[in-house]
């Protein structure tokens, strides 16, 4: 997320949330608060638990799990962005100049939302994977910082501090983050298509549930992957973004660290080619590689699932558990008690959910297409108004069980 969601709150990015939390003595400070399975953001549509062994991934094993969830591999171009929530690297991490490996070893891990308990990485199509540990959720220290807003009544859905996404699949576009400040990130990735998010927006314990607020935001959210580094006692400063430990040169020009070879195994260059200029008193940082221009309006890229080419990107955000599942089971994408549907999922099962959902709809509500393409209004819908609506949580999947209990069956053959 931009700092600027801090600030209006009166909490800017360095002395707010992190201040907040920082000022309390280690042993006393505010910690995230486990959250059961059934409650769970990620988890909730597994009978499945945790299990901490080691599994393999290769290409066919990825494949497996995107089959799954009837998500095509074509669909995402030949270099495809991931993360994996609660994982963590089993073997030593990858190539430093992000040359891929034909072979992940990776374990499910806890998201403790102080320590990188998560992998982010790059499938390269026809080759393997580059992966480096990281973070897809906010720091604690937010989480801290937005329940302490709610408290004091100065915030709601308007105005918040921190947000963790939904798993799916989502557009991405190189672009600069957080530019016209000195903490600028040229050649990142940015949010480039609506996502689903949910928050602690209340004054239970720090945690991120089902039964959390939910919403759907595009690129103004600033939802971007980029690099950290460590702040004080805050391991990563991040309120939602994707992130990849590392960094860049003083002078905001040279990538370091795993986010360099990131940035490599994407296709992007190890020292991107760089542009500023002045706007309104304010430097503004763009590359070469930008898939639009980071200093021409419109900053925040218009919505486009659909965006192909130079410097756009695909990401797919799951959990590790769900990958580990599909690598020790090979038949698993074609049983239809382990089959889902979610953002980015295709065909005939996508049909029949799209038109359930407009079978049930609210009078007045637009008609989904019933394209066969789980876009965004589908994951809306979803969210906002069947699960939400009907059990009080959501996490934007259907599973056939789901299907059942949201009365919607009939959608697994």
């Amino acid at each position: 997320m931009q700092a600027a969601a801090i600030a209006g709150l009166g909490l800017p990015l360095s002395a707010g949330a992190q201040g907040l939390w920082s000022r309390h003595a280690p042993d006393v400070r505010p910690r995230a608060a486990p959250v059961a399975d059934a409650d769970s953001v990620d988890y909730a549509q597994f009978p499945e638990t945790f299990s901490d062994r080691a599994f393999r991934v290769d290409e066919a094993v990825f494949a497996r799990m995107l089959e799954a969830s009837a998500i095509d591999p074509a669909r995402l171009g030949g270099r495809v962005l991931f993360g994996l929530r609660g994982c963590r690297l089993a073997a030593p991490a990858s190539d430093a100049d992000g040359a891929a490996a034909p072979v992940l070893e990776l374990a499910e891990a806890a998201v403790d939302h102080e320590t990188f308990g998560c992998v982010l990485g790059v499938w390269v199509r026809g080759e393997g994977f580059w992966a480096s540990p990281g973070s897809t959720v906010p720091h604690v220290a937010y989480l801290h910082a937005q329940q302490q807003a709610v408290r004091d009544g100065r915030i709601d859905r308007a105005r918040t501090v921190c947000n963790q996404a939904g798993t799916g699949v989502y557009t991405y576009k190189v672009g600069s983050h957080r530019n016209w400040s000195r903490s600028v990130q040229p050649g990142a990735l940015r949010q480039a298509s609506v996502m689903a998010v949910v928050r602690n927006l209340d004054d239970r314990s720090l945690s991120v549930r089902r039964d959390g607020a939910w919403a759907l935001e595009g690129p103004t959210l600033g939802e971007n992957i980029h690099a950290v580094t460590p702040e004080g006692a805050v391991l990563f400063a991040a309120a939602g973004c994707q992130v990849v430990p590392g960094g860049y040169s003083a002078d905001r020009a040279v990538p370091e660290g795993n986010w360099r070879a990131f940035r490599m195994a994407a296709g992007l260059g190890a020292v991107p080619v760089i542009s500023r200029e002045m706007q309104e008193g304010n430097e503004c940082v763009q590359t070469a590689e930008d898939a639009t221009p980071s200093c021409a309006p419109p900053f925040n890229e218009a919505l486009d699932d659909a965006a192909s080419g130079t410097g756009v990107f695909r990401y797919v955000l799951v959990s590790g558990r769900e990958l580990r599942l599909a690598a020790e089971d090979a038949g698993r994408a074609r049983d239809p008690a382990a089959r889902r549907l979610r953002r980015c999922s295709s065909g005939a099962e996508v049909a029949r959910l799209q038109a359930q959902m407009n079978r049930y709809a609210a009078p007045g509500a637009a008609p989904l297409s019933e394209s066969g393409l789980f876009d965004a209004e589908t994951q809306a819908r979803l969210i906002l108004g069947h699960q939400v609506e009907l059990t009080g949580g959501a996490d934007g999947v259907l599973t056939r069980a789901e299907g059942y209990r949201l009365g919607l069956s009939g959608i697994f053959t």
